[in-house]
C-alpha cells in the first residue's frame, strides 16, 4: 500500500534539517562576528564613557 502522505513527511523532515543547518551557520556567523568585534566595541565604549 502506498500512502500519499509518505513523501510529504520525508520532505517535511528534510526541510527541518535544512532549517537546522541554516540556523547553525547563522549562529556560528554571529558568534564569530561578535568575537572579532569585541575589542573594537570595548574600545569605543571606553572612549565614550568619559564623555557622559
Amino acid at each position: 500500500m502506498n500512502h500519499p502522505e509518505a513523501p510529504a513527511l520525508e520532505e517535511r523532515g528534510q526541510t527541518m534539517a535544512e532549517y537546522a543547518v541554516v540556523l547553525t551557520v547563522i549562529t556560528i556567523s554571529i558568534v564569530a562576528t561578535l568575537a572579532l568585534l569585541t575589542s573594537s566595541i570595548t574600545n569605543l565604549l571606553n572612549q565614550l564613557i568619559p564623555l557622559i
